[in-house]
């Protein structure tokens, strides 16, 4: 849980506002009036609206073609293993049990480590060819240590009571960062976005934001400004998978405007996990495999995204490599 007698790390005006409210809080979820107090605005989007998902503007990390997907699949003979097949087979659940409606925080935990081994063996293991679908993307791995340097807690707390209130534990399970063969050169060239998946044993509700995710979003904004060899990208955006609680989920999409210190939250709607053949578990991988919008052409970049003014034209700088 977080400690409250800790003092955040200095942040620029409404990112520091918004980890001193993390601190200070005595509960383990915020109402979106009082993310809009220190900065944060909040909307929603719809998750099965393929315009709206296609469209980079809108919708900042473009997931993964749906039907280019389905040709992405586990070899046959490696799928025959008894370990992929513990991790493939996924046990239901049925919508009306004392399992999905109210879960001990074992039962959840249990539950999130299922859908996680699921997630992340087909993420790993499909492929075509010799290619496997985690290695044909630009995501390379952040060691959580090197972000959770400052503000202890945000992304990984135990259980545990503070002022009356019991916090339900949570973690990370991945973080990553963006990276693509530099074109005018040798070498790589790597962006500002993060995307990363995170679970808790709290019961996420449909009109409020958890804080183990609006503390993971504000420590991954801190974490790249505090790099000072990044170039001055206008925005930093934040994919941020979560899992809770009765087998949900969300997506939240975070766009943090370098220059007003604002941040825009888009919040995808509860998402189910009790059967394999939810779609959730497909947008859940497709997401997985997105592509930020530094990944976009240039007239798409991320300046044309940037909260604090109307859309800038292309800069052919943005993306070349020192």
């Amino acid at each position: 849980m977080i400690s409250h007698n800790s003092e955040p790390g200095e942040e620029p005006d409404h990112l520091n506002r918004l980890i001193r409210l993390i601190y200070s809080s005595h509960k383990p979820t915020f109402t979106k009036a009082e993310l809009e107090r220190v900065g944060v605005t909040t909307g929603s989007f719809d998750i099965w609206n393929a315009a709206f998902m296609s469209d980079s503007r809108k919708c900042l990390f473009t997931p993964f073609d749906e039907e280019e997907l389905r040709r992405w699949t586990i070899p046959a003979d490696m799928a025959q293993w008894e370990s992929m097949r513990e991790r493939l087979d996924l046990k239901e659940v049925d919508a009306n049990s004392q399992l999905a409606l109210s879960p001990s925080p074992s039962e959840i935990r249990k539950g999130i480590k299922d859908i996680m081994a699921y997630l992340n063996t087909n993420f790993m293991f499909r492929s075509i060819g010799s290619t496997k679908l985690c290695s044909a993307l630009g995501w390379t791995v952040i060691d959580p240590r090197s972000v959770d340097s400052r503000n202890k807690d945000f992304l990984f707390s135990g259980h545990g009571t503070k002022v009356g209130t019991t916090f339900p534990s949570w973690q990370v399970w991945s973080i990553q960062g963006w990276r693509e063969k530099n074109p005018a050169g040798a070498g790589y060239q790597i962006g500002p976005s993060i995307r990363m998946i995170i679970s808790t044993e709290a019961i996420g509700p449909c009109d409020r934001i958890l804080l183990n995710e609006i503390g993971a979003i504000a420590e991954c904004i801190a974490f790249r400004r505090r790099q000072q060899e990044f170039p001055p990208y206008p925005i930093i955006p934040i994919l941020l998978l979560s899992l809770f609680g009765r087998r949900n989920g969300r997506i939240i999409q975070a766009r943090y405007d370098v220059h007003s210190t604002k941040t825009e939250l888009l919040i995808s709607p509860l998402l189910s996990f009790w059967r394999k053949e939810d779609p959730s578990f497909e947008i859940f991988l497709r997401f997985m495999a997105s592509c930020p919008p530094e990944s976009c052409s240039l007239d798409q970049h991320l300046s044309r995204m940037s909260i604090s003014g109307p859309p800038a034209g292309p800069d052919p700088e943005m993306f070349r490599g020192n």
